[in-house]
């Protein structure tokens, strides 16, 4: 038998009247969604299209699950959450007081905000170092340093050098729907498919390739940044470099958050905004790169069939739970600084 109780408001007038104070400023940053705005989600949405979809050739079959799940599973979960903080007018734990069989699932919520965070701060700890590393002259990851690179490195320049094991795929994926019909067209397959591309094209393409299969930028950073083991047996040893920065982004979230709502709510404005400063800047980068034009079509052409994948909606499904916050508690906490007459549905 369940129980209902009435709205957990808080039960004294001077703390009614310090929490709204309270809310007053960070209502603004809440409804800006700063905290689902921040940098480090923005880097996982990019890392789900390169390392998990662009298998599929079509980042569309992504971004058309992913707006359907926001839109059917996503933003009315994040609109329970901000309703159910408002109505309680406290955090995850006690907020499900009025529900006791539920009260685990607010319990739980705080631990996986905690483990969230174990390595959210790692991310931030590499964007630190890189951040360092960027203000040098020359860039360590624009070169082969012999301190770190094996044979297999190679550098991504004027040259324009691939891997030749990749040459065939990037044929395949630009001539998939323009087969050329000269004569000397010669066949390439791949994915058990065959594709015609002109033999200009095709010379061009391995005469720029090399035997190198490991990029200076992938080589930089799990041979030095994080100096990967040989395995699972081998820990390897502490990072010196590393630990600062961990250090570092830790005081940050110390610094931010230790004064409760006072500091996260100054923070939460500038986290709202900044994120879609840099993305405006990477676009103007990226539409101004040479090959914007395929990038955009791979991007927005969806092949239908790649929308029957179980992998394609799971991976939307994580993107969506993890750039909303929703289920870690982050967000009934932002919903009890929000005045019990608020209208969120404006």
């Amino acid at each position: 038998m369940l129980q209902v109780r009435g709205p957990l408001v808080p039960k004294s007038t001077e703390a009614k009247k310090q929490k709204k104070k309270k809310q007053s400023f960070f209502r603004k940053g809440s409804k800006r969604g700063g905290y689902a705005n921040s940098p480090s989600k923005k880097f996982y949405f990019p890392q789900c299209f390169h390392s998990r979809v662009s298998l599929l050739r079509h980042a569309a079959a992504f971004l058309i699950p992913y707006v359907i799940i926001v839109a059917v599973i996503g933003r009315p979960m994040y609109y329970m959450e901000l309703v159910l903080g408002q109505f309680c007018s406290r955090g995850p734990v006690a907020a499900f007081d009025s529900m006791p069989i539920a009260k685990g699932v607010g319990l739980a919520m705080p631990y996986s905000c905690f483990g969230v965070a174990l390595y959210y701060n790692v991310i931030l700890a590499y964007a630190l170092l890189y951040a360092y590393y960027s203000c040098f002259e020359v860039l360590p990851w624009s070169f082969c340093d012999p301190a770190w690179a094996d044979q297999n490195c190679y550098v991504r320049g004027a040259n324009a050098l691939v891997p030749c094991h990749r040459v065939d795929q990037d044929l395949f994926e630009t001539f998939e729907h323009a087969n050329s019909t000269a004569k000397d067209a010669i066949p390439v397959r791949h994915d058990g498919k065959v594709v015609m591309v002109d033999s200009l094209t095709y010379t061009m393409a391995f005469a720029n390739c090399t035997n190198a299969s490991e990029p200076a930028t992938q080589q930089f950073f799990w041979k030095y940044v994080v100096n990967l083991s040989d395995g699972i047996e081998n820990l390897g040893a502490v990072q010196p470099k590393l630990l600062i920065c961990l250090l570092i982004a830790w005081i940050c979230v110390f610094l931010c958050i230790f004064k409760g709502i006072k500091s996260s709510g100054k923070v939460v404005l500038v986290s709202a905004t900044v994120p879609f400063l840099i993305l405006g800047a990477f676009l103007v980068r990226g539409v101004t790169l040479p090959g914007a034009s395929m990038g955009l079509q791979f991007y927005f052409i969806p092949d239908w069939s790649k929308m029957l994948r179980f992998e394609v909606w799971q991976k939307a499904a994580q993107q969506v739970f993890y750039s909303l916050s929703v289920s870690q508690g982050v967000i009934i906490c932002m919903g009890s600084y929000n005045d019990f007459r608020n209208s969120l549905y404006k």
